[in-house]
């Protein structure tokens, strides 16, 4: 077998931990989760898909201010097992997690919804 087949043939296999799905099962359950939404809802997600129209809010420093202090209190909200898992332990002030650039990426993609 050339090294290109063995290659191909490598890259076409699972990986070994990957969970079987089954591509109608996929779909019906997408089908679902749009069926749920309004109509306008499924319009604009639409539009957004299309590049026609943005969902996320115009940003300025108060509405950043105000989202990341909703998204500091909802993560208190959570207990610290939940928060934290176990192999990070302590986690130092200074870390990235603590980062407000870093936290806006979260709220950016849930269109600020803390």
């Amino acid at each position: 077998m050339s090294k290109v087949s063995a290659a191909t043939a490598k890259a076409t296999q699972p990986h070994p931990t990957a969970i079987p799905v089954d591509p109608d099962e996929v779909d019906n359950l997408l089908s679902q989760e749009l069926k749920a939404l309004s109509f306008q809802d499924r319009s604009m997600i639409q539009e957004e898909v299309h590049g026609v129209a943005n969902l996320c809010p115009e940003e300025s420093p108060a509405l950043l201010a105000e989202k990341l202090h909703e998204f500091r209190l909802e993560l208190g909200k959570l207990q610290r097992q939940q928060r934290v898992p176990p192999c990070f332990g302590h986690i130092p002030p200074t870390s990235y997690l603590n980062d407000p650039e870093f936290q806006l990426r979260f709220l950016r993609c849930e269109l600020f919804d803390a």
